[in-house]
Formats: structure tokens, sequence, C-alpha cells
């Protein structure tokens, strides 16, 4: 085999391997081997819990949430909930405000000036009375037992993190709504079965997860991915990191690609913060949380500069048929991306089509933050999704 042909089939082997060898092998892991912990049963009584929220200009959907957490069955008494509103120029501020003067656990923390969701959560997590943290997103709806399933695997020391399982609403169909939710749902399985079999989950969903407050390692100034920073830092303390399926939210999923891809672009430049601050981890793979970051993340996140290089060797053996079948293939991939944005913009559906629209317009964010972070562009203070 021929040097090109050997980049070639290794890069493409990489990806395969993150994208359907992994999942396939934390699956077959998990039938066999389940990490077993202790749980607080009905009959005890539970610890008390600080939930902290980052808010920017919320007022359409903070109503919502704050109710579900009122409707949570879990005692007020044991509840805080922290409210830090970033510089929110809309009705945020009242909403909460008028939930405070009802509900004295409720607090609003307001910042004049804008400051970025990692640093006013390091500074609620100063502010926070308990033991337990629960971190979650404004758009992100409690079901009722929700509190009560992710504080319930607290009881075995051996945990440090718990994620949510978030699942996906469609308010608005079309466009990429689907193919997101589809992902998500994978992602979700995937962080399940981490957890399931090695008690290393790679990072929660921000939109909520629990973890110890004594093992919050606060976020460094200019961090666009917090929660990933967080949940790895649990993982550098040896504690375990798992994502508990009964403990359920849910979330409006996206349907802009646009708005998808300029999300995912920042947080591709985080992505290699993140992989710069936590090499250690990275650099063991003989670790289990090693292991699974390389294969769930890391490959992943250069999935764009393998894609490329494939492309490129590719070139080099047009000489064989199959070959060029190949390039073919890949060269359709990208036009047909082209023209799927066209019918998008003109509201026609593609059906299965979409998703080789959606992995490749997903790629192109990879590859404009990884550029992004090249060039030591920061990655723009966090700004809400906007709401439907």
């Amino acid at each position: 085999m021929s040097a090109a042909a050997t980049i070639f089939w290794v890069c493409w082997g990489l990806l395969f391997y993150s994208y359907v060898l992994y999942p396939a092998l934390l699956w077959l892991l998990h039938l066999v081997v389940t990490k077993k912990y202790r749980i607080y049963d009905s009959a005890e009584e539970l610890p008390s819990v600080s939930i902290l929220m980052s808010v920017r200009n919320e007022e359409k959907i903070i109503e919502e949430k704050l109710d579900s957490i009122l409707h949570s069955n879990y005692p007020e008494g044991k509840l805080e909930v922290l409210i830090g509103s970033d510089n929110s120029s809309d009705a945020t501020n009242a909403i909460v405000e008028r939930y405070s003067a009802r509900h004295s656990f409720i607090r609003l923390v307001p910042f004049e000036e804008r400051q970025g969701k990692p640093h006013v959560i390091n500074q609620l997590v100063i502010e926070a009375k308990h033991d337990l943290l629960l971190l979650t997103d404004a758009n992100v709806i409690f079901d009722s037992y929700n509190i009560v399933n992710l504080v319930k695997q607290f009881k075995d020391e051996r945990i440090g993190l718990v994620g949510a399982n978030i699942h996906n609403r469609f308010k608005e169909h079309g466009g990429i709504a689907e193919h997101e939710k589809n992902y998500i749902g994978i992602e979700n399985n995937i962080k399940l079965w981490e957890g399931c079999a090695f008690g290393t989950m790679i990072g929660p969903f921000g939109g909520c997860y629990m973890l110890r407050k004594d093992l919050y390692k606060p976020v460094p100034a200019g961090f666009a991915v917090d929660d990933f920073f967080i949940g790895m830092n649990v993982l550098l303390q040896n504690r375990d990191a798992i994502l508990v399926k009964e403990a359920i939210c849910l979330e409006d999923v996206s349907h802009d690609i646009k708005q998808e891809q300029k999300r995912k672009r920042r947080i591709a430049n985080g992505n290699l913060q993140n992989l710069k601050a936590l090499k250690r981890i990275f650099l063991n793979l003989t670790s289990a949380a090693g292991f699974c970051f390389f294969s769930h993340k890391v490959l992943r996140w250069f999935g764009p500069v393998l894609l490329l290089v494939a492309f490129i060797a590719n070139l080099f053996l047009l000489r064989n048929n199959f070959y060029v079948l190949l390039l073919f293939l890949q060269l359709f991939g990208a036009a047909w991306t082209l023209v799927d944005g066209a019918l998008m913009r003109r509201g026609v559906e593609s059906g299965v089509l979409r998703y080789i629209t959606y992995f490749c317009r997903m790629n192109v964010a990879l590859l404009q933050g990884t550029f992004d972070y090249l060039k030591g562009k920061k990655a723009h203070v966090w700004e809400p999704t906007q709401r439907n």
C-alpha cells in the first residue's frame, strides 16, 4: 500500500472509530460491566442543594424555569437558587425579583457589567451555601423528580459529578431540528455508557449537572466551554462522573443551522482551550479517562483536519478508479451541502440527505473554531441561544 493510501485510510479509520466503533464498544461494555454505586433511598434524608444559573435576557423562558424548580418534589427548605443576571436589559431581573419576593430561597445576583457565563458561575459558587451544586441553564426545564434523581447518587463518595438526561422537544420543525435532536440523543447514550463502564463521562451537558462544591475548580478567564472544564477537573481529582437516565430535563432543540454553526464554532475554540488545560488526561491514554477523552472528543475535534488530509491524499490515488469514486463522493458531499443550504433558505426539506449537510456544516464550524484558536482569537462573551 502506498503512503498516500495509508494516510487516506488511517484518517477515515480514525473518524469511523470515533463515530461508530467507539460507541459500539461502549454499548457492549456497559452490557457486561456496569459500575454499581450506593444511592440514597426514599427513607433517608437528602442533602441540601444550591442551584446556580447564569442568565442574560431570558424573559421568555425564566418563569417556566423557576416554576419547574418550584414544582419539583425536592423540599424547598433544602434548596437555594442563585441567579446571576449578566447585565440583562430586558425584564429578566424584574421577573426573578417577583419570584424572590414570594420565595426567600430564590435570590437574584445582578451584574451591572458583562462578565460572561464562566465568571458569573465562579462568583455564584463562592456565594453558594450548600455542598452540592446544581449548575443549569434557563432554557432547561426540570422534570419534577430531576433534582432528587441527581442528588441520590451522591451517597457514594466515589461520585463527583452527575449529569442529567436532557430530552429535546420541538418548538420549531424543519431546518436541522430533527438532526440536532438525534445527534444529542446519540451523545446522551455515549455519555451514559461511559459512566456505566468506566465512571468517566466525558463532559456533562452544560444545561444541567450536579457536582460536589469542594471539587469545583474556577473556570479560567476567557474560557468558552466552562462545563467541560468543570467536569473534566472532577475526573482529574479521581472522582467518578456519570449520567443518570432518570434525571430528566427538557430543552428546545435548535433548528437554525446558521445559529448552530456559530455556536459550535465558539465551542470548537473553547475545546482547544480545554485540550491544552487538560493535557494531563489526554496524554495518559492508558487510563479510562484518557482513553474515553481521546476516543470521544479529541478525534472529533480534529475531524476536519482528518477530512482535509484524507482528501489531499485521495488526489494522489486517482490512477485507481476506486479512489476516483471515493473522491467523487467527497465532492458530492461538499456540493450537496451548498445545494441544501439553498433549499433550507426556501423552507424545502431534504429528509435524510440533510444529515450530510449537518455533518459537513458542523465540521466546518470545528475548522473555523480551530483557526480562531490558532489566531489567538478569543471566543465571544457568551450569549444565550435565541429563544423561540
